[in-house]
């Protein structure tokens, strides 16, 4: 039998590489496939994009030839709104499904964000940005690090904040499996159960102790979680 590829979306300002070390406690029969976002790692050298649907576009195009087989999307935070509407555009084009979709800390998509803050100058959007937590304390003292990162974060900040969701509350054929965390001050710990509006099939959710970062912080329990979930996939084919 063929693994199940896991396509795992990162997000706000980080790479593909955010989800290298999961592979070798993932479990055997699962493949990773760590998305790289224009602008950054192997994709340094191309331009950032600003539009989300622009940079959905391009995932979608970066992904579809690997969607032959079962697979499964993760996405954290910004990477969950980007598997949302990359699955929105898989059924507009009649692709292959996924046989689930784990999203993780991210309200769903009609809940507007707080604040917007990709238009401020760069100390306060630092600022901003170091209240998320996950962003390395070195940025705010080495320039030449902040000079790389402060232009890929601003480009996704933009992209999310402007992003407009769909009116119609559209629904996938997909089980969808949410994770989010206790003590995360950008999700609601309520609202966040209105993303099983968007499925026709079943959607659980699992709580973490911590933060918007818990997939650091509680990094073996979402790992342990997401092979129990590609397990019950697998156990279905």
């Amino acid at each position: 039998m063929s693994k199940i590829k896991l396509l795992c979306l990162p997000y706000a300002g980080g790479s593909a590489r955010v989800f290298l070390d999961w592979k070798n406690d993932l479990h055997a029969d699962i493949e990773l496939i760590p998305v790289e976002l224009p602008g950054r790692g192997k994709r340094f050298g191309e331009a950032l994009i600003s539009d989300f649907h622009q940079l959905v576009e391009d995932i979608y195009q970066n992904i579809k030839n690997e969607i032959s087989g079962p697979y499964c999307f993760f996405g954290h935070s910004m990477g969950s709104l980007i598997v949302f509407e990359v699955m929105r555009k898989l059924k507009a084009e009649k692709q292959p499904m996924p046989m689930c979709c784990i999203l993780s800390g991210k309200n769903p998509p009609h809940v507007p964000l707080r604040n917007h803050i990709h238009a401020l100058d760069d100390e306060e959007f630092l600022a901003k940005i170091f209240g998320y937590g996950g962003t390395p304390a070195e940025m705010l003292h080495n320039q030449e690090l902040a000079s790389i990162f402060l232009p890929i974060i601003r480009s996704d900040f933009q992209a999310i904040e402007l992003y407009e969701p769909p009116a119609d509350r559209e629904q996938m054929d997909c089980p969808f499996v949410v994770f989010y965390g206790t003590e995360d001050p950008y999700v609601s710990t309520d609202l966040v159960k209105e993303w099983s509006l968007y499925t026709t099939s079943s959607c659980e959710f699992y709580a973490y102790s911590g933060g918007h970062f818990f997939i650091q912080e509680k990094r073996e329990q979402v790992v342990e979680q997401v092979n129990s979930v590609l397990d019950g996939i697998r156990a279905t084919l």
